[in-house]
């Protein structure tokens, strides 16, 4: 990593947020937080709601992504969550990192997509570990531009 990326990604963390809405309380987000390394299911028996709420594995999980000059309570995300939300019951993940797609310098917000996807990914590890969740037949991203 060269000095460049060093500055762009060293508070990437706190410019990345994940939402969980549930069919229960569409309007409501919960924020869901989990630690920055990964951990074994040993290392979180007591953590796992701390972190992510009301999140159900068993559930299909759809993943919104916001674009560029965009944020998770745009209109087109928000049309989608609650769409999705009034046909059934499902996790739905917001992904909200609008002050990095805010910048009017396209290269910026470009440059850090790839480090805001190592983060979804580590979510998506995390959640696999922590409440056994299997992504691979249930998840579904919608990732707008």
């Amino acid at each position: 990593m060269n000095i460049l990326e060093m500055i762009l990604n060293s508070n990437l963390r706190e410019k990345v947020k994940f939402f969980l809405y549930k069919r229960k309380y569409k309007s409501r987000r919960e924020l869901m937080q989990f630690p920055r390394t990964t951990k074994t299911n040993d290392e979180l028996q007591d953590g796992i709601n701390y972190y992510f709420g009301d999140f159900n594995p068993e559930l299909e999980t759809k993943l919104l992504i916001h674009g560029w000059h965009s944020n998770e309570e745009s209109d087109t995300v928000q049309n989608i969550k609650n769409n999705y939300l009034s046909r059934k019951n499902l996790n739905i993940v917001t992904v909200d990192y609008r002050d990095i797609a805010a910048n009017d310098f396209y290269y910026y917000p470009a440059f850090q997509i790839r480090e805001v996807g190592k983060y979804i990914a580590e979510l998506i590890d995390y959640l696999v570990v922590s409440t056994d969740w299997s992504p691979f037949n249930q998840t579904y991203f919608l990732v707008f531009i």
